[in-house]
């Protein structure tokens, strides 16, 4: 499994998509299948955005989610390698950060976004769901 940690995350932005794509071009050089650019992690993150729409965004910060582009249950459909790119993000202050990317195998993943939530996070989501509207 091929990894990198930026020592200085990257805020997820439209205005920062070209520094996301020069990271991503030189993580993927040598990557032919299953490779993602600076859109699908823009795509992925307002997406993530659209989940948590009813959490406070102050009560979010340290949640890390670990975004699989190819999330897939059918062995078959691949003829060599089964990795796939994978982008680490975690919420801070205000923004999604890409905290690091990694290749790794898509094998029986079924999801697209693992989450790792905070104390924090969790007690939001739940006090979310205590009173709701019928």
């Amino acid at each position: 499994m091929k990894s990198i940690t930026f020592t200085k995350p990257i805020i997820i932005k439209e205005s920062n998509s070209e520094r996301i794509q020069e990271e991503l071009d030189f993580f993927q050089e040598h990557c032919e299948e299953r490779t993602i650019n600076s859109e699908d992690v823009l795509r992925m993150i307002t997406k993530l955005d659209d989940y948590f729409y009813f959490v406070a965004k102050s009560r979010l910060g340290g949640v890390k989610a670990n975004l699989c582009f190819y999330p897939t249950t059918h062995v078959n459909a691949y003829k060599y390698s089964m990795d796939a790119t994978w982008a680490n993000v975690e919420y801070k202050n205000g923004f999604w950060r890409l905290i690091g990317l990694e290749r790794a195998n898509v094998n029986g993943k079924k999801r697209n976004a693992y989450l790792k939530l905070t104390e924090v996070a969790k007690q939001a989501i739940i006090e979310s769901y205590e009173a709701i509207e019928l």
